[in-house]
């Protein structure tokens, strides 16, 4: 084989192993590549790769930031914009991310590579979403949708005349479909945040289609937990049960406990919401064993407010003060926004179970003023809800009647018929009491 030859598949042999977690094989074919060429750009590419993957951004930007100058190719620039994007993402560096991987996509437009398009544009969706901007996050996971879906369209390529080209044909094919799938799921994931509920259901259930032709039961277990949540917002807790229960079992079989601790943890919001807490908190320690032992914090600490919520309404008050100053703590090191946002209206509700109504109403508006940032409508109608609820006890009537009213209007865009009887009721008993 020749040397450009075999650069080319080590190269591509490398990325595969990469995505695949495969360090060792990886490793080898870049040394490979090093003997052959180390001014190579998928050399300094792939160098830059293994010091982001170990921790040094220093040196991985380094790496990046040579490829421009080893050729004036546009799509060497374009490697070198998104993996810088890619870094700084990872550094919580969002803007300066944002602003790469959007050079980046312009790049590959120009250069007519669809699929690294659709890659940068997803990963500006990723970094959206994490930066808490989900009316943008959702913005750009639908370009990248429709780009994905366009892609599968195409026809594949029609010189092939051999076995061999109809197998790759069909493989390609197969990767296309579940790109579309899997983005699918992604958008319908921010529309639940934005309360954009049918459209979020549409999407996971056209996301369900295509993996469930594929008989990939773990993707299709994941689907069906991302649906669940949204029966469950809509306040249809049969129907959530039971696609959670279908989710469970495919992932139980399967030994899948990553998908297990989503799923344990989903049901026990569906039992608190039944006002059922000893079984909720049954499914939360499962969740949390397999959360420690597999070192996810952003999972144990949403165990802290979940658990803190199950306390509060025991009226076991410095229990739940204690699990939710844990969880705000290890979300703000973690940056995770919605995080801090659900620990704040939790730490508001407690303290308006105590009658600390000066703390209640300060924790409860740090978290509306997070949730309209977000522009996350299930947090807004929760939090409005809980502020109207303080304003009650407090005696401030009209404003607590104002605060319901909103919180009526959410509850019903977002079509949650237990939420919106609830708070009706509320509205109701404000009025016999004046």
């Amino acid at each position: 084989m020749a040397d450009e030859d075999q650069m080319q598949a080590d190269y591509e042999a490398a990325m595969e192993a990469l995505s695949d977690e495969d360090m060792d094989t990886a490793r080898d074919c870049l040394r490979r590549m090093m003997k052959r060429n180390p001014d190579d750009p998928r050399t300094v590419e792939l160098s830059g790769d293994f010091a982001r993957l170990r921790g040094d951004y220093e040196k991985a930007d380094a790496f990046y930031m040579r490829l421009p100058t080893l050729s004036g190719d546009k799509a060497v620039l374009a490697v070198s914009l998104l993996s810088r994007g890619i870094l700084y993402a990872e550094q919580g560096k969002r803007d300066e991310a944002c602003d790469l991987l959007r050079q980046a996509i312009e790049l590959y437009r120009q250069i007519g590579d669809t699929q690294r398009m659709i890659a940068a544009t997803g990963n500006l969706a990723d970094t959206l979403l994490e930066a808490g901007r989900l009316a943008e996050a959702a913005e750009a996971f639908q370009s990248a949708l429709e780009l994905a879906q366009e892609d599968a369209r195409l026809e594949p390529d029609p010189e092939g005349d051999g076995e061999g080209d109809d197998d790759t044909d069909d493989d390609s094919q197969t990767g296309k479909a579940f790109t579309v799938a899997s983005l699918e799921r992604e958008l319908g994931e921010v529309c639940r945040m934005l309360g954009e509920l049918d459209r979020a259901a549409t999407c996971f259930r056209n996301a369900m289609v295509t993996f469930e032709e594929a008989d990939d039961e773990l993707e299709v277990a994941e689907t069906l937990d991302c649906l669940s949540v949204v029966r469950q917002i809509q306040g249809d807790y049969d129907e959530a049960e039971s696609l959670l229960r279908r989710a469970i079992d495919i992932n139980e079989k399967h030994d899948f406990t990553d998908g297990l601790s989503v799923n344990y943890g989903n049901m026990a919001f569906l039992y608190k919401h039944r006002k059922n807490f000893d079984e909720a908190a049954i499914y939360l320690e499962k969740a949390r064993k397999i959360d420690k032992a597999s070192g996810r914090d952003e999972a144990i600490a949403d165990y802290h407010i979940q658990m803190g919520e199950i306390l509060y309404e025991r009226c076991k008050y410095d229990e739940a003060e204690s699990n939710l100053l844990k969880a705000l703590k290890m979300h703000k090191q973690l940056d995770n926004i919605t995080g801090i946002a659900a620990a704040y209206s939790h730490l508001g509700a407690l303290y308006r179970h105590r009658k600390d109504f000066a703390q209640s109403e300060k924790m409860t508006l740090k978290a509306l003023e997070i949730s309209e940032e977000l522009q996350n409508l299930d947090f807004i109608a929760g939090v409005v809800d809980e502020l109207g609820m303080l304003r009650k006890v407090q005696g401030r009537t009209d404003e607590a009647r104002e605060l319901w009213n909103r919180a009526l209007s959410h509850f019903q865009q977002l079509r949650s018929a237990k939420m919106t009887e609830e708070v009706r009721k509320q509205i109701e008993e404000l009025g016999q009491t004046n």
